[in-house]
Order: structure tokens, then C-alpha cells, then sequence
């Protein structure tokens, strides 16, 4: 008499196979879910840190970070607009990043000319103790030291914006209402560079990167929709 044998028929085995695909798939998802609630809750809590401590800044100098060069003329937190920049890893960005780094922390020049995560000496330091994973930053493989610093970073790994291209605009505006120029015209709605004319405009791209800018008004306003921002 023949033995019986027990064992998987292969369509048992496809369906567990499948069972266990499906299974996997889901576990992915959730935890690829609650990562980036947890990014987005972090981005979030760095942005309140970051506002606050641009408040500290004018506090003490009378205005918040701006680089406006000393002939008048733009520089990167004039240049940088939330209105028309959408690719985070621009120049845009990390050269606005930059600077507020810069006038935050205090750490403007190190040894190498560019700042090396320690405050210059005789410079005001409005924000420290913070986390290091909100830098972008070098280390020396040997030692672990921090060599250079770019900017401060969100965490799905691209540069905060900085923007004070509206609040420049204003500034324009109001000198040239001191000065009695005739005609002068106030930007507002789609002709100003940001949205924020009285402080700064301040956000994460929460990991979208778009290396053009969106075709239509409805895809520019869908994307920053997106951002976690401060207007």
C-alpha cells in the first residue's frame, strides 16, 4: 500500500507567496506612513524654533535676516521667491539657506573662509542648542569634527526657504513714498515675490522637488499647498 505524502500543492504555495507580498506591502506602507508623519511633525517644530528665533534676531538689531547688499541691490533672502523657486536644491536656496545660518548662529567664517559649525568670535548668537540633523554639514571621517556647514535642512534632506523678496518689495515702496516719488505703486497679490511683506517668508518643500516651474497659476498654488509654511 502506497504511503500518502504531505505536502504543499503549488497552488497553496502561490497563495501564500501572495499572502505574504500583500502582507509586506502594507507593512511598507505603514511605515513608510508614519515616517513621514514624523518628518512633517519635525519640519514643523524646526520652522516655530527657526520663526522664533528670527524674532530673537530683530529683537536685537531692529530687523529680521536680510541680505540686502550695501548699494541697495538683492541679495540671496531678496532673491530667493516662494513664488517662483520650486526645486529646493536651487541656489536659490542654498545660498538664502546660507546666509540665515549665518546670522542665526553666529558661524559666518572658519578656517576655510565658510562656516564650520563654531560661532566667529564677538558675533551674537540667536540660536544655539539646537539639533545637529537640522545642518547640512561635512564632517572629517577621522576625527568626526565638523568641517564645513551649508545650511539649515528639513528632514527629507533639501534646504528650508528664507525668503524676504516681499517684505523688500515693501521696503521699496515705502522709502519711495518718504522720498515723494510720483507714481509709485504698491505690489500686492501675484506681483509681489512672496506673501509675508512685513516679516519673512519661511517653509519646507516637504521632500517635492520640481526642477521647473509649474506651468499654470492652479499647479504653482496646488504645489506650495503642499509646503509647510509660515503664511
Amino acid at each position: 500500500m502506497r504511503k500518502k505524502h504531505s505536502a504543499f500543492t503549488l497552488i497553496e504555495m502561490v497563495t501564500v507567496m501572495t499572502i505574504i507580498v500583500i502582507l509586506a506591502g502594507l507593512v511598507v506602507a505603514v511605515v513608510g506612513y508614519v515616517n513621514r508623519k514624523a518628518a512633517m511633525t519635525r519640519a514643523s517644530s524646526e520652522i516655530e524654533t527657526l520663526r522664533l528665533a528670527c524674532q530673537n534676531y530683530k529683537a536685537d538689531t531692529g530687523g529680521y535676516p536680510q541680505d540686502t547688499k550695501a548699494d541697495g541691490t538683492a541679495g540671496a533672502t531678496d532673491t530667493l521667491s516662494p513664488k517662483k523657486h520650486f526645486n529646493p536644491l536651487a541656489s536659490e536656496y542654498t545660498n538664502a539657506g546660507k546666509y540665515l545660518y549665518q546670522q542665526l548662529t553666529g558661524d559666518k567664517t572658519g578656517l576655510s573662509g565658510e562656516p564650520d559649525g563654531i560661532p566667529d568670535v564677538g558675533e551674537q548668537i540667536y540660536f544655539k542648542d539646537f539639533d545637529q540633523r537640522m545642518l547640512k554639514l561635512d564632517r572629517d571621517p577621522s576625527s568626526g569634527q565638523i568641517t564645513r556647514v551649508y545650511y539649515f535642512w528639513d528632514p527629507f534632506g533639501y534646504p528650508y526657504g528664507y525668503s524676504t523678496a516681499a517684505m523688500r518689495e515693501e521696503q521699496i515702496y515705502q522709502n519711495a513714498i518718504k522720498d515723494g516719488v510720483a507714481g509709485t505703486k504698491r505690489k500686492t497679490g501675484d506681483d509681489l515675490p512672496g506673501f509675508n511683506v512685513s516679516t519673512f517668508d519661511l517653509w519646507s518643500t516637504v521632500g517635492d522637488k520640481i526642477t521647473s516651474l509649474p506651468a499654470s497659476d492652479a499647479d504653482r498654488q496646488a504645489e506650495q499647498n503642499k509646503w509647510l509654511k509660515n503664511w
